[in-house]
């Protein structure tokens, strides 16, 4: 899993690149062999920072995750949170709409 970071108005130093890989290869290390590649940005807002991550998988749709929160190692935590249980809750979707039809190749008879 290739993670990404880029910091707009926010100084980019190794601490802060370490934290965002070591939290987004954590939180995604279940579903690391379905995501290709995690794009994370991180940007001053209001009174707090932004953190957005995108979840480019293998197949599928990306999946996007957007917080703000009062320090970046919260900003980033939530955002990594949010989209391993999207994550999660496409897998459970997938799991029951599998039993639904009756397996891979539907019921016979």
């Amino acid at each position: 899993m290739d993670v990404d970071e880029r910091c707009l108005g926010v100084e980019p130093t190794p601490e802060i690149r370490a934290l965002v890989r070591t939290v987004f290869e954590r939180a995604l290390g279940a579903a690391g062999e379905r995501v290709d590649r995690v794009m994370v940005r991180l940007a001053p807002e209001g009174g707090g920072v932004a953190c957005r991550a995108s979840l480019r998988l293998l197949s599928g749709k990306p999946v996007v995750s957007a917080e703000t929160r009062p320090s970046i190692v919260d900003a980033v935590l939530a955002t990594a949170s949010n989209l391993s249980r999207a994550l999660s809750a496409q897998d459970s979707m997938r799991a029951r709409g599998h039993r639904r039809r009756g397996g891979r190749w539907g019921r016979s008879g």
